[in-house]
């Protein structure tokens, strides 16, 4: 019986993992964490308030976590230290990060997955992504969701955008000295919308432009965030699909 503590167990993600391993036959929820529900528990299992007080509490085997950019690093080296596998569901961090756990992981002997979006229309359109980067003069992504997300671009958007800007470097008209936003990604933005259900696009050069769904009359950029190395942004309309 693999023996599980899920950490941000109250998310919305984090949730429905937890339910899952409680209805898998050969899985045990042991511990969760959460800050909201410290100190209770959390479908049948003690809630802590971080990873290092559930490290310290009933033993388990792996830690799965869909909590926020700002700790997962820390939550992740904290379970190698402890000698427990991870999952890692949280999504945004860097390859410079990836490749510290990755190294802290082989001294400790343990094993880590990292996969902030498990979708599978979100596999494929990295996949496609990264083959199309090899190919196009410049692209950029943009980042869709809803009003109250707080990071901007998403995780998922990031990692795409860091990982395409590795295949090649966009070409660029505006320098990026003079773009005021961080100059280590690809191009990204990320307008908001209710009416938007969380999305991802493409943007090519020339008429090779990814699409994927058309854009509803109403949507309107409150919020833009561009983590960009190239140029300025280009209209995607529903006519160059």
């Amino acid at each position: 019986m693999l023996k599980v503590c899920v950490s941000g167990a109250t998310g919305s993600t984090g949730g429905a993992v937890a339910e899952a391993v409680v209805a898998a036959d050969d899985m045990a929820l042991v511990s969760t964490v959460s800050r909201k529900a410290a100190g209770g528990q959390v479908l049948g299992a003690p809630c802590f308030a971080s990873v290092a007080e559930a490290l310290a509490g009933p033993a388990f085997d792996v830690l799965i976590d869909y909590t926020a950019l700002s700790v997962v690093e820390a939550n992740t080296r904290a379970a190698i230290a402890a000698g427990r596998r991870v999952v890692i569901g949280t999504s945004g961090l860097t390859a410079a990060e990836f490749e510290g756990i990755d190294a802290a992981a082989r001294a400790a002997g343990t094993g880590v997955i990292a996969s902030g979006n498990f979708a599978l229309t979100a596999a494929l359109m990295t996949r496609f992504s990264l083959m199309a980067a090899e190919y196009l003069d410049w692209f950029e992504i943009i980042d869709y969701s809803r009003p109250s997300k707080t990071d901007a671009p998403t995780g998922t958007a990031r990692e795409l955008a860091e990982r395409m800007g590795r295949v090649r470097q966009p070409a660029y008209e505006v320098d990026p000295a003079q773009v005021k936003a961080k100059p280590d990604f690809a191009a990204a933005r990320s307008p908001a919308s209710r009416s938007i259900p969380a999305a991802a696009e493409l943007l090519g050069d020339g008429h090779q432009h990814l699409c994927p769904g058309q854009f509803p009359a109403d949507h309107h950029p409150r919020r833009e965030a561009r983590t960009r190395r190239s140029m300025p942004t280009a209209p995607c309309s529903p006519h160059a699909r």
